[in-house]
């Protein structure tokens, strides 16, 4: 190696280094702003779903019409059942429940509102959990939930919710309708 390649090869390393560390920066900003997305359409969701249920009709389910409303989300009509309906966003999956209701609602159906990342540290890190009663909640996924296949599908609602070491927490802002 003559004395012209030693600061060449530094230089090269130096300039290797920059750009591994831009690439990161780059997709840590896209995982927060898919994260700010899915955290601002469980918002509007749940507001929606809790409005349909306030008037007594059943939980809306991630279907057409109610669909409609929300025209970044694609039906994932093969994943669903009956009481469970799902759609993706391209970067979250998103799964809305039926489950039954309390003497409290006179028997009426809720639902539960649930989003995790497609994958799992390539479109979000972040879990979210709402139900009729319009609390939305913030997981830290700490299963590493990751579309349809780690921990699918996911609880309705999750038994860890509401635990102070679970990873959950209630988010300021929180849908302030209920039934």
């Amino acid at each position: 190696m003559t004395r012209v390649h030693g600061p060449a090869l530094f230089v090269a390393l130096l300039a290797l280094l920059a750009i591994m560390r831009l690439v990161a920066g780059a997709r840590s900003t896209g995982l927060a702003d898919n994260e700010e997305r899915a955290r601002a359409l469980m918002g509007e969701l749940t507001a929606a779903s809790v409005e349909e249920v306030a008037r007594g009709r059943p939980p809306p389910g991630l279907r057409e019409p109610f669909l409609s409303r929300f025209p970044t989300l694609e039906e994932r009509s093969e994943l669903g059942s009956a009481l469970i309906s799902y759609a993706d966003d391209g970067a979250y999956l998103y799964a809305l429940a039926e489950v039954s209701g309390t003497d409290d609602a006179g028997g009426q159906p809720g639902f539960v509102l649930r989003a995790w990342p497609l994958r799992f540290g390539g479109s979000g890190d972040l879990e979210f959990q709402a139900s009729d009663d319009g609390v939305l909640w913030e997981g830290m996924n700490c299963t590493g939930r990751s579309g349809t296949e780690s921990g699918f599908p996911p609880p309705f609602p999750d038994p860890e919710l509401g635990r102070s070491n679970a990873g959950w927490i209630p988010l300021a802002g929180a849908v302030a309708a209920h039934r």
